[in-house]
């Protein structure tokens, strides 16, 4: 419960002062209508690096490259080496048109559901974050009363 706590109030602070909050209702909403809120894009793989190779874990890997559409720089968590084909120099995107994050297009249904998996747990975290906050004003609260009447 405690590292939950700690872990809702860093996700809800990060996103507040980076202006991502609630971003993921925009990706949940863009990935049910893929026609009228996304984008088809492409990028040029530049290269791609594995995350934790101290680990071994060269499952984990992100994509590097530029958009084709306006030559950005850009770069996608890939996660699972499935999820694309290695062998293409361009790779197929989505872009939310409402949040403006990047996904890969692919056939693969396990990276969208990976996908939400991570929206949704964004989300508890960040209601989770309310609990928490509701839990440490009671308790105050009741610390304060208990107090006064100490003195």
């Amino acid at each position: 419960m405690l590292v939950l706590g700690i872990a809702s109030t860093f996700v809800t602070v990060i996103d507040v002062f980076s202006g991502k909050y609630l971003r993921e209702f925009q990706n949940i909403r863009s990935f049910r209508n893929k026609s009228l809120y996304m984008i088809e894009d492409s990028m040029t793989i530049e290269k791609t690096h594995g995350r934790n190779a101290a680990l071994g874990d060269q499952e984990r890997f992100d994509i590097i490259g530029y958009l084709n559409s306006n030559g950005n720089y850009i770069k996608i968590n890939a996660s699972d080496p499935n999820f694309l084909d290695l062998s293409l120099k361009s790779q197929p995107l989505l872009k939310s048109k409402l949040s403006g994050d990047f996904f890969i297009k692919t056939n693969n249904q396990n990276y969208y559901k990976e996908i939400y998996r991570g929206l949704y747990f964004s989300l508890f975290l960040k209601c989770f974050f309310f609990i928490v906050i509701s839990c440490l004003i009671t308790s105050l609260t009741k610390y304060l009363r208990n107090r006064k009447y100490i003195l």
